[in-house]
């Protein structure tokens, strides 16, 4: 008994950090319906038009003293075409965080790159929130530095609802600042009030940088939670007239098993050859459980001039053919699964 006793208080007495814990997670994101391109109709079967499907490694370890190592692999995934995995294609990123803050190191997703999706009050949107911005822009919304490869992104420790986070990131061009991106990014979260501004620029050859800038504030009233993002993107700082700029508005209300979401997106281009397109979507989530649910979903866009905006991010072209045609408007409706683990 007394080598019991005498070995428990060793034990105690000396702080042996915890074993690293290893989670595999995800979702997967399912539907069938009609898409509707001009005069062309379609039935179609899409991945991710609700939220984005994708495979997660994580862990941690606790290394004592306050301090914390993480590693993040994550695949996004496009299960209706039964791709092949591409490595890691989110991020991928090993990071150490304590009362300091926290540091990551690898392929990085930014919180420049996430200010609408900060604010957003659906929880899903995955392929609209792209869509609508991505044919002209080449970017998705505030979408530069998504996922950056040589990525050093530091974060500070919460002040009061307050974090800022400045990222790095290295186009390792030999001789030349090419390909390097910079940003800064602010966070301010208060019981139901969020409100986050970010920066973010990318260095191009013969001073033709690519800028975007974000602001976004989202409210949770309770009975409805609502968010709304506006972003410009300039596409080559040494060209005129080529600035875009977006709008999302967003709302979310749950009724009991029922939450009923909508957005209404907007991306004009400053130029002469008048790029706008607007978008909306209109739909319903019911949980079948806590992790899975079942959605019905309205989506449709309409260009306007030489606007070519899809309908949604990742949808094959060959679905309708031509739904990126100048002028060209479009409408999905869908039926599908989400579920998460």
């Amino acid at each position: 008994m007394k080598k019991h006793l005498i070995a428990a208080a060793v034990a105690s007495a000396v702080a042996v950090p915890a074993a690293a814990q290893v989670t595999l997670s995800g979702r997967i994101d399912q539907s069938f319906g009609s898409f509707k391109s001009g005069s062309t109709n379609e039935n179609v079967v899409n991945s991710n038009v609700a939220s984005t499907s994708r495979l997660t490694f994580s862990g941690s370890e606790d290394l004592g003293g306050g301090l914390k190592a993480e590693f993040f692999l994550e695949n996004g995934l496009t299960p209706d075409a039964n791709a092949t995995l591409v490595q890691f294609s989110r991020e991928s990123y090993i990071g150490v965080s304590g009362g300091f803050g926290r540091l990551q190191i690898g392929k990085v997703n930014g919180w420049s790159a996430d200010v609408d999706v900060f604010v957003n009050a659906t929880g899903k949107l995955g392929g609209m929130n792209n869509g609508v911005a991505k044919a002209q822009g080449g970017t998705a919304m505030d979408g530069l530095g998504d996922g950056q490869n040589n990525h050093v992104v530091y974060t500070t420790p919460a002040f009061s609802g307050l974090q800022i986070q400045v990222q790095r990131a290295q186009g390792e061009t030999q001789g030349a600042a090419t390909g390097d991106l910079t940003g800064v990014t602010a966070r301010f979260t208060k019981g139901p009030l969020r409100v986050n501004a970010g920066s973010t620029t990318l260095k191009g050859a013969s001073g033709a940088d690519q800028k975007q800038q974000g602001l976004g504030i989202g409210y949770d009233m309770g009975v409805a939670k609502f968010g709304y993002f506006y972003g410009t993107y300039d596409p080559s700082k040494s060209a005129a007239n080529d600035e875009r700029e977006y709008n999302l508005l967003t709302v979310g209300v749950p009724l009991g098993a029922v939450t009923l979401y909508g957005a209404h997106h907007a991306s004009e281009t400053e130029n002469t050859a008048n790029q706008e397109a607007k978008a909306f979507v209109l739909g319903a989530e019911y949980g079948l459980s806590k992790r899975t649910g079942f959605y019905v979903e309205y989506a449709k866009v309409d260009n306007k001039g030489s606007a070519a905006n899809l309908i949604m991010s990742g949808m094959s072209t060959a679905a309708g053919g031509n739904q990126t045609t100048a002028g060209t408007d479009s409408r999905l409706i869908s039926a599908g699964f989400r579920h998460f683990f």
